[in-house]
């Protein structure tokens, strides 16, 4: 699997403008098929994973900063996306000589790497088929992701004009997750042009990803909801210790 759940979940989700209420911001709940919860609102994401072992992660697109919540030690580690993409290729490039130091030792015995190759070549082709359905409501749209010619994905992505009048800028949304996928290999699908387009037609209901003759679902958004949501919900608990990224990834 190339991404997590919410990272691929929250690729799908861009630059929100609502207006501001006495009871807090205007929002969005997006409901996966998994429990988890995206919390949308003024440009704001948040998600809560229903495993409290799993951190927290909020992403303001408008400031292009991340905040990651352990909620077991109670550390906020916070930073820029930029310091969030330097250290995920500090990562992926200690992976990819770690790898090259064990077949310089000859293991013929060794498994095959989950991480591809960075040198080696790969053509993605993105198809738009048409009328996807509904999901949660919204009608959408299918497309298929193939990668030198063998299918890896099928995504299903809303136009419908009641979220697209709320979405703006998804850029630092589409590096966010490229930067994230460097920990898969250097030729990610996530960097690929033609990928990132078909993220920036709309908003990311389903996805089924396809590998090893295998599909499992990534991402299903189950139910999307209208809510005032607090601004305190975008915040740094009280209690929580302040950390950088860099210290967070071990870095520093």
């Amino acid at each position: 699997m190339r991404l997590n759940r919410w990272i691929v979940c929250m690729a799908s989700a861009s630059l929100l403008v609502f207006s501001m209420v006495t009871t807090g911001f205007c929002g969005l709940v997006l409901s996966d098929m998994d429990g988890t919860r995206t919390l949308v609102s003024q440009g704001i994401l948040k998600s809560i994973p229903v495993d409290l072992d799993d951190n927290q992660m909020i992403l303001d697109l408008r400031k292009g900063t991340l905040i990651v919540l352990d909620q077991q030690k109670r550390t906020a580690s916070q930073g820029t996306v930029d310091e969030y993409c330097t250290a995920m290729q500090k990562i992926a490039g200690m992976m990819t000589q770690r790898m090259q130091q064990m077949k310089g030792k000859a293991m013929s015995d060794m498994p095959d790497s989950p991480y591809p190759d960075q040198c080696r070549e790969q053509e993605v082709r993105v198809e738009k088929l048409g009328p996807g359905g509904d999901i949660a409501g919204y009608a959408t749209q299918k497309y298929e992701v193939y990668v030198n010619d063998e299918l890896i994905e099928e995504v299903w992505s809303s136009k419908d004009e009641e979220l697209l009048g709320e979405l703006g800028d998804v850029d630092a949304m589409i590096r966010f997750q490229a930067c994230a996928s460097q920990m898969m290999g250097g030729n990610s699908v996530e960097s690929d042009p033609k990928y990132k387009r078909m993220l920036q037609s709309g908003w990311m209901l389903k996805s089924i990803e396809h590998e090893d003759g295998y599909a499992e679902v990534i991402v299903e958004v189950q139910r999307i909801e209208q809510k005032s949501i607090p601004s305190s919900e975008f915040e740094i608990p009280a209690g929580y210790t302040r950390m950088s990224l860099g210290q967070l990834f071990g870095m520093e």
